[in-house]
């Protein structure tokens, strides 16, 4: 009993290795996945050769052809006399049954051999004339499925036909230049002699007979041309701060930049408002341009990286989502929100104070908006220092529409604000101010609570009431 899968090799069969001829040689029957290989018409003629192309016909997808392949295989392969398995190429080199028959052959308790063959990859290199262990990095690519980096080279598989190189060329398209310089290599390794077309990108597949043999190597792109990935910006971002890059550039500074973040991110929120789909991709690589800048001046002074960033807010968005990569159940927007305090405050457990990470440099109703989130399930009476008139607008915004309440409050605002004026007060350092005095009397409800054993969300209503009202008068508007 046992599944024995033979690498058939690149091409003829003269390229079979001699591990893979003696098992042959010592076989009735072999299972080919499919006939349609240069070396199967040079197999041992004692062989019976059974093929697996009937499913390509049978079956409305590759994945149910290969799923059937895979059962066929692990029923041969129960017999007491087991199954050899035959596979264009090598047998770990882009053959989705034999993955698929090595972890369910784990699972099932059903031994699996593999005997080794000389894939496309070494007569490709070849034809090529090129070595995969260059400092560049050679990649080896599906066609089906193909994630690149195009800042270095790649050799692409599984190109078998005229319909899959069409595709293949609109995928490349978005990260490469029409004309960028391709290499079609055809048969490498066959019985026939190897053609190698030179060509642009745009031309890939026009005239050139595309078939089961077929591979395609693309060159890196160049730091000009990597214009449409993270990494391509992240390089461009590190040339401009490189020693003969720009002097603007180089005397930045996390401080300096400061002005520049804050205007991008207001500029983006102006094209949201206008609903300006272009400025607001224009802006969005603004901001992002700024970002990159922090992270590159981070890197040079050895504080961290850009891809630090990116793990770590990778890692909050896993930790913060268990409903969708845990087994937390949250079937609403609202059970996500609560769920998502809940998993905030657990992080914020270590902190000194509630009000920990709260960022200080937000305009001032953008901070009280953020500090009333923080505190909203304390219930504490902030605002009963307001008279009626102050919260007679408050009831304006019942019973409305969405616009019409947003109206209101723009009004009220708006007239608060020329109010202040009247006064000759700045609206904005004003709440800065009370904002500051409202976060002040919060930390010291805080620190009385943590003396008595406790903390301010521990605290019983009754008591954390209590507290806030002898606190209240202790607290004036900073100088």
């Amino acid at each position: 009993m046992g599944i024995t899968i033979l690498g058939l090799g690149p091409g003829a069969g003269d390229l079979l290795t001699q591990q893979a001829l003696q098992r042959l040689q010592a076989a009735d029957h072999v299972y080919v996945r499919t006939v349609h290989h240069p070396s199967v018409a040079d197999l041992p003629g004692h062989l019976t050769v059974h093929s697996f192309d009937y499913l390509y016909e049978q079956e409305p997808t590759f994945e149910a052809v290969y799923a059937a392949i895979t059962q066929q295989v692990l029923e041969l392969g129960s017999r007491p006399q087991g199954v050899l398995y035959a596979v264009p190429g090598h047998p770990l080199v882009a053959e989705a049954t034999v993955a698929a028959l090595l972890h369910r052959g784990k699972a099932e308790d059903v031994p699996v051999e593999i005997v080794a063959g000389l894939s496309f990859i070494e007569p490709a290199l070849a034809a090529l004339q090129i070595d995969p262990f260059s400092s560049t990095g050679l990649q080896l690519v599906d066609a089906l499925q193909p994630r690149i980096d195009p800042a270095r080279p790649a050799l692409i598989a599984q190109i078998y036909s005229q319909q899959v190189a069409a595709q293949l060329k609109l995928d490349l398209l978005e990260l490469y230049p029409p004309e960028h310089p391709v290499t079609l290599v055809m048969a490498a390794g066959g019985s026939e002699p190897e053609q190698v077309y030179h060509l642009p990108l745009y031309e890939l597949d026009r005239n050139q007979p595309i078939n089961h043999l077929t591979c395609l190597y693309l060159p890196a792109l160049t730091l000009e041309e990597n214009l449409a990935t993270f990494d391509g910006l992240a390089a461009i971002v590190a040339r401009l701060r490189a020693p003969d890059g720009c002097p603007w550039d180089r005397e930045q500074t996390h401080t300096s930049l400061k002005p520049y973040l804050l205007e991008e991110a207001y500029e983006a929120l102006a094209a949201l408002d206008e609903e300006d789909l272009d400025k607001l991709q224009e802006e969005l690589g603004d901001l992002m341009l700024n970002i990159l800048l922090q992270c590159q001046i981070a890197a040079e002074a050895g504080e961290f990286e850009a891809r630090d960033m990116v793990r770590g807010i990778a890692s909050k968005l896993i930790r913060r989502h268990p409903h969708v990569f845990g087994d937390f159940k949250a079937a609403t927007p609202e059970q996500v929100v609560q769920n998502w305090e809940v998993l905030k405050g657990k992080e914020r457990a270590a902190e000194r104070s509630m009000l920990d990470g709260l960022p200080t440099s937000l305009p001032s109703l953008a901070y009280a908006r953020s500090l009333q989130e923080r505190i909203a399930p304390l219930h504490l009476p902030v605002t009963t220092a307001l008279t009626a008139e102050a919260t007679a607008p408050v009831g304006w915004l019942s019973g409305q529409t969405e616009a019409e309440r947003r109206t209101a409050l723009g009004e009220a605002l708006l007239e608060l604000s020329f109010l202040a004026a009247g006064h000759g007060l700045d609206p904005e350092e004003a709440l800065r101010f009370a904002n500051a005095r409202l976060a002040r009397q919060i930390r010291s409800v805080e620190d009385i609570a943590r003396l008595e054993g406790s903390s301010i969300q521990e605290l019983d209503a009754a008591r954390r009431a209590l507290l806030w009202s002898r606190t209240a008068s202790t607290h004036s508007d900073p100088t």
